[in-house]
Formats: structure tokens, C-alpha cells, sequence
């Protein structure tokens, strides 16, 4: 059973460090099979939930679409930067901006 599927969207929904996901009636770990005889939907987790999981399988799909647009940025940067530590070292006073 996905127990975190269901006890994040639930009003009594609690989480401990040493436990993990718990009921914050009980203060023991989920142990339903079916239903809990316990769950309350609260509406704001559940919008928040189905938000998150949309926004995140956008951005993925945005990331992918860009081919990593930023790893190519920062492999430029680094090469202008040892071109410059090679130019000051040489002792010659052009400078790659």
C-alpha cells in the first residue's frame, strides 16, 4: 500500500524524523490495508499534491527540452576563465572578456 499517496492529502497527516509518515491521531505509523477509518481529505493538500506533481513533470519535461542549456553556459565561463589565467601568466595583457 502507498501510504504516502494517501496520508498527505489527509487533514491528520503527520510526519516524525525516527518514523517517518505517522498519523497525527494515533502518533503510529500507517497500518490500513484498504481505507483508514480515519482519513479526512483537507482540500489544500490535496490541491497542493496534484499541483506539485504536475509542476514537476513540466519543469522535467521543460529541462529536457533545453538539453541543459546551463551546464553549456558554465563550460563556456570556465574556458574564457583559463584562457585568462593562461594570457596573465604569459605576462601578456590581453584580457577575454
Amino acid at each position: 500500500m502507498d501510504y504516502k499517496k494517501w496520508c498527505k492529502r489527509c487533514a491528520n497527516y503527520d510526519f516524525d524524523l525516527k518514523k517517518g509518515i505517522i498519523c497525527g491521531l494515533t502518533k503510529n505509523k500507517p497500518d490500513f490495508q484498504d481505507s483508514c477509518k480515519d482519513f479526512a481529505l483537507d482540500e489544500v493538500k490535496n490541491l497542493e499534491t496534484k499541483t506539485d506533481r504536475h509542476e514537476i513533470s513540466g519543469r522535467t519535461e521543460e529541462a529536457a527540452k533545453k538539453g541543459n542549456g546551463c551546464v553549456g553556459w558554465l563550460i563556456w565561463i570556465v574556458i574564457l576563465i583559463i584562457i585568462n589565467i593562461i594570457l596573465q601568466a604569459s605576462g601578456s595583457d590581453w584580457i577575454v572578456y
